[in-house]
Protein backbone atom coordinates (compact mmCIF):
# COMPACT_ATOMS: atom_id res chain seq x y z
CA UNK A 1 0.00 0.00 0.00
CA UNK A 2 1.53 3.38 -0.63
CA UNK A 3 2.35 5.37 2.45
CA UNK A 4 2.26 9.61 1.93
CA UNK A 5 5.48 10.69 3.10
CA UNK A 6 5.44 14.04 2.24
CA UNK A 7 2.88 16.93 2.27
CA UNK A 8 3.50 20.88 1.66
CA UNK A 9 1.17 23.90 1.05
CA UNK A 10 2.63 26.94 -1.30
CA UNK A 11 0.74 29.54 -3.39
CA UNK A 12 0.90 29.08 -7.20
CA UNK A 13 1.86 32.28 -9.76
CA UNK A 14 -2.41 32.95 -9.16
CA UNK A 15 -2.21 33.35 -5.81
CA UNK A 16 -3.87 30.28 -5.00
CA UNK A 17 -3.31 28.13 -2.51
CA UNK A 18 -1.68 24.23 -3.49
CA UNK A 19 -1.07 21.32 -1.43
CA UNK A 20 1.94 18.93 -2.63
CA UNK A 21 1.73 15.89 -1.57
CA UNK A 22 4.08 12.64 -2.53
CA UNK A 23 3.38 8.56 -2.01
CA UNK A 24 5.47 6.53 -2.18
CA UNK A 25 5.46 2.57 -2.54
CA UNK A 26 8.33 -0.03 -2.12
CA UNK A 27 8.46 -3.47 -3.83
CA UNK A 28 6.32 -2.14 -6.89
CA UNK A 29 6.94 -3.48 -10.02
CA UNK A 30 5.17 -0.93 -12.45
CA UNK A 31 5.59 2.60 -12.22
CA UNK A 32 1.17 2.79 -12.39
CA UNK A 33 1.67 0.81 -9.07
CA UNK A 34 0.04 4.26 -7.08
CA UNK A 35 -3.31 4.78 -7.92
CA UNK A 36 -3.45 8.08 -9.61
CA UNK A 37 -5.66 10.44 -6.75
CA UNK A 38 -9.74 11.38 -8.27
CA UNK A 39 -11.12 15.06 -8.32
CA UNK A 40 -10.78 17.85 -9.97
CA UNK A 41 -8.69 19.97 -7.87
CA UNK A 42 -5.87 17.31 -8.88
CA UNK A 43 -3.42 19.05 -11.06
CA UNK A 44 0.30 18.04 -12.12
CA UNK A 45 0.45 14.32 -11.62
CA UNK A 46 3.99 12.77 -11.88
CA UNK A 47 5.44 9.72 -11.29
CA UNK A 48 8.50 8.03 -11.07
CA UNK A 49 9.89 4.00 -10.55
CA UNK A 50 13.37 2.70 -9.59
CA UNK A 51 14.69 0.09 -7.29
CA UNK A 52 11.17 -1.02 -7.02
CA UNK A 53 10.43 2.18 -5.33
CA UNK A 54 7.20 3.90 -7.30
CA UNK A 55 6.51 7.62 -6.74
CA UNK A 56 3.60 9.66 -7.11
CA UNK A 57 3.46 12.91 -6.77
CA UNK A 58 0.28 15.74 -7.38
CA UNK A 59 -0.95 19.26 -6.51
CA UNK A 60 -4.28 19.81 -5.23
CA UNK A 61 -6.07 23.63 -5.46
CA UNK A 62 -6.92 24.44 -1.52
CA UNK A 63 -10.81 25.06 -1.31
CA UNK A 64 -10.18 27.57 1.07
CA UNK A 65 -9.02 30.28 -1.53
CA UNK A 66 -11.87 29.99 -4.36
CA UNK A 67 -11.63 31.94 -7.38
CA UNK A 68 -8.89 34.74 -8.16
CA UNK A 69 -9.60 37.98 -9.34
CA UNK A 70 -8.39 40.99 -11.15
CA UNK A 71 -10.09 44.70 -11.35
CA UNK A 72 -8.69 48.09 -13.80
CA UNK A 73 -9.78 50.83 -14.62
CA UNK A 74 -10.31 52.69 -17.66
CA UNK A 75 -12.30 54.86 -20.01
CA UNK A 76 -13.79 54.44 -23.21
CA UNK A 77 -14.62 57.60 -25.79
CA UNK A 78 -18.70 57.45 -26.20
CA UNK A 79 -20.79 60.01 -28.31
CA UNK A 80 -21.43 63.24 -26.43
CA UNK A 81 -25.09 62.54 -26.75
CA UNK A 82 -25.33 59.82 -24.60
CA UNK A 83 -23.87 61.58 -21.86
CA UNK A 84 -26.02 61.08 -18.43
CA UNK A 85 -26.48 64.61 -18.40
CA UNK A 86 -28.59 64.60 -21.50
CA UNK A 87 -30.58 62.01 -20.85
CA UNK A 88 -34.39 62.06 -19.45
CA UNK A 89 -33.07 61.91 -16.01
CA UNK A 90 -29.90 64.18 -16.92
CA UNK A 91 -29.31 67.57 -15.40
CA UNK A 92 -29.58 69.06 -18.93
CA UNK A 93 -32.36 66.89 -20.55
CA UNK A 94 -32.96 66.91 -24.11
CA UNK A 95 -36.80 66.18 -25.42
CA UNK A 96 -37.30 63.43 -28.32
CA UNK A 97 -38.30 65.96 -30.29
CA UNK A 98 -35.70 68.17 -29.92
CA UNK A 99 -33.17 65.04 -30.90
CA UNK A 100 -35.21 64.05 -33.78
CA UNK A 101 -34.43 68.43 -34.78
CA UNK A 102 -30.48 67.54 -34.31
CA UNK A 103 -30.68 64.27 -36.62
CA UNK A 104 -32.32 66.47 -38.75
CA UNK A 105 -29.90 68.79 -39.24
CA UNK A 106 -27.26 66.33 -39.17
CA UNK A 107 -28.84 64.51 -41.84
CA UNK A 108 -29.20 67.78 -44.43
CA UNK A 109 -25.59 69.64 -43.03
CA UNK A 110 -27.11 72.72 -41.73
CA UNK A 111 -25.23 74.67 -40.05
CA UNK A 112 -25.58 74.90 -37.05
CA UNK A 113 -24.30 77.25 -35.47
CA UNK A 114 -26.14 79.98 -37.52
CA UNK A 115 -29.42 78.41 -35.92
CA UNK A 116 -31.45 80.10 -33.48
CA UNK A 117 -31.76 78.03 -30.75
CA UNK A 118 -33.23 80.38 -27.70
CA UNK A 119 -36.90 78.14 -28.49
CA UNK A 120 -34.71 74.88 -27.33
CA UNK A 121 -34.42 73.63 -23.80
CA UNK A 122 -31.92 74.73 -21.83
CA UNK A 123 -30.44 71.19 -22.22
CA UNK A 124 -30.38 71.38 -26.23
CA UNK A 125 -28.61 74.76 -25.88
CA UNK A 126 -26.15 73.31 -23.32
CA UNK A 127 -25.81 70.36 -25.81
CA UNK A 128 -25.06 72.38 -29.39
CA UNK A 129 -22.77 74.41 -27.32
CA UNK A 130 -20.77 72.02 -25.90
CA UNK A 131 -20.64 70.22 -29.95
CA UNK A 132 -19.70 73.67 -31.73
CA UNK A 133 -16.69 73.89 -29.64
CA UNK A 134 -15.40 70.26 -30.95
CA UNK A 135 -16.65 68.25 -27.44
CA UNK A 136 -18.18 65.42 -30.16
CA UNK A 137 -17.47 62.45 -27.71
CA UNK A 138 -16.58 61.87 -23.98
CA UNK A 139 -14.86 59.70 -21.95
CA UNK A 140 -16.82 57.00 -20.12
CA UNK A 141 -15.23 55.33 -17.13
CA UNK A 142 -15.59 51.77 -16.95
CA UNK A 143 -14.69 48.67 -14.85
CA UNK A 144 -12.76 45.61 -16.08
CA UNK A 145 -12.69 42.28 -13.74
CA UNK A 146 -11.15 39.19 -14.30
CA UNK A 147 -12.57 35.96 -12.52
CA UNK A 148 -10.59 32.64 -12.70
CA UNK A 149 -12.14 29.84 -12.09
CA UNK A 150 -9.49 26.68 -11.59
CA UNK A 151 -12.14 23.86 -10.26
CA UNK A 152 -14.37 23.71 -12.93
CA UNK A 153 -15.81 22.17 -16.41
CA UNK A 154 -15.47 22.93 -20.36
CA UNK A 155 -16.27 26.51 -20.16
CA UNK A 156 -19.73 27.75 -22.55
CA UNK A 157 -19.73 30.45 -24.85
CA UNK A 158 -23.60 30.81 -25.06
CA UNK A 159 -23.38 34.10 -22.19
CA UNK A 160 -20.40 35.91 -24.14
CA UNK A 161 -22.01 39.09 -25.05
CA UNK A 162 -24.70 39.32 -22.56
CA UNK A 163 -25.26 40.90 -19.65
CA UNK A 164 -23.89 38.90 -16.15
CA UNK A 165 -23.71 38.68 -12.88
CA UNK A 166 -20.14 38.05 -11.44
CA UNK A 167 -19.98 37.04 -7.71
CA UNK A 168 -18.04 38.98 -5.99
CA UNK A 169 -17.97 41.89 -8.78
CA UNK A 170 -17.19 45.13 -6.95
CA UNK A 171 -20.73 47.18 -6.22
CA UNK A 172 -21.75 49.55 -9.04
CA UNK A 173 -23.94 52.85 -9.18
CA UNK A 174 -27.34 52.48 -9.29
CA UNK A 175 -28.55 51.70 -12.89
CA UNK A 176 -25.08 49.94 -14.26
CA UNK A 177 -24.40 46.42 -14.63
CA UNK A 178 -21.70 44.15 -15.89
CA UNK A 179 -21.35 42.59 -18.97
CA UNK A 180 -19.51 38.97 -20.28
CA UNK A 181 -16.88 40.42 -22.86
CA UNK A 182 -14.17 37.11 -22.46
CA UNK A 183 -13.66 33.59 -22.03
CA UNK A 184 -11.03 32.11 -22.00
CA UNK A 185 -10.01 28.23 -20.94
CA UNK A 186 -7.42 25.94 -20.90
CA UNK A 187 -7.34 22.01 -20.24
CA UNK A 188 -4.36 20.40 -18.62
CA UNK A 189 -2.93 16.71 -19.67
CA UNK A 190 -5.71 15.43 -16.71
CA UNK A 191 -8.44 16.95 -18.53
CA UNK A 192 -9.20 19.62 -15.62
CA UNK A 193 -10.24 23.04 -16.66
CA UNK A 194 -9.03 26.60 -15.68
CA UNK A 195 -11.42 28.83 -16.86
CA UNK A 196 -10.69 32.97 -17.24
CA UNK A 197 -14.01 34.90 -17.64
CA UNK A 198 -13.66 38.77 -18.34
CA UNK A 199 -16.46 41.13 -17.22
CA UNK A 200 -17.03 45.16 -18.57
CA UNK A 201 -19.39 47.28 -16.50
CA UNK A 202 -21.57 49.86 -17.65
CA UNK A 203 -22.49 53.66 -17.68
CA UNK A 204 -25.11 54.52 -15.54
CA UNK A 205 -28.00 53.62 -17.53
CA UNK A 206 -26.83 50.03 -17.72
CA UNK A 207 -26.30 47.43 -20.50
CA UNK A 208 -29.31 47.83 -23.42
CA UNK A 209 -31.31 44.60 -22.47
CA UNK A 210 -33.11 44.34 -25.61
CA UNK A 211 -29.46 44.29 -27.42
CA UNK A 212 -27.31 42.52 -24.70
CA UNK A 213 -29.98 40.81 -22.55
CA UNK A 214 -30.82 36.88 -22.62
CA UNK A 215 -32.07 35.22 -26.26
Amino acid sequence: MPAETRREKTVNNRNRGVTSVTLEEVGASSIDAIPKPSGSKIRNVRRSLADGRAVLTYDEVDDSVGDTYSLSGTASQEPLATHPHFQPEGKWAVSDDEWKKWDKWQKEGTDIAAENLTSYGEGFQKFVALYLRGFTDYLQPRISIRVTDANTDEPTLTDLGKIASPTKAPELPAGANWLLTGVDGSQDADNNWEVTREYMSSGPRGWNADIYGAD
